[in-house]
């Protein structure tokens, strides 16, 4: 009984003027996931995703442990990311507008006061 999984979110694309102000997007880590058995002291995996790692968790108890659930199993997890990964974007977009409003406060002073 096997829960079919649920699709992949798809990411919407930048337009230039997103690229030109954030940055390329920043490429997806692979998630990277793993079984670990307290008794047998055994890790499996990598697996993609925590679903295919509970497949190999399962496996594992079953041929193993005869379907018994192992005292200190558990499946590791890749780390969330950090704050400063998070607002790495929001820095580059500000330090962009930043340069872009002085650029634009240059050109309406030239206009006003230069020749």
């Amino acid at each position: 009984m096997k829960q079919p999984s649920r699709p992949a979110p798809v990411r919407k694309q930048r337009s230039r003027l997103g690229c030109l102000l954030l940055g390329n997007p920043p490429k997806a880590k692979p998630e990277e996931h793993y079984y670990r058995c307290g008794v047998c002291k055994t890790s499996y995996g990598p697996a993609r995703s925590r679903d295919e790692a509970r497949d190999i968790q399962i496996w594992h108890r079953s041929d193993a442990h005869r379907g018994g659930a192992p005292d200190g199993e558990k499946i590791i997890s890749p780390e969330p990311p950090t704050t400063a990964e998070l607002m790495e974007p929001i820095k580059t977009a500000f330090v962009r507008c930043g340069l872009a409003l002085f650029i634009v406060a240059i050109f309406i002073y030239n206009a006003a006061y230069g020749g």
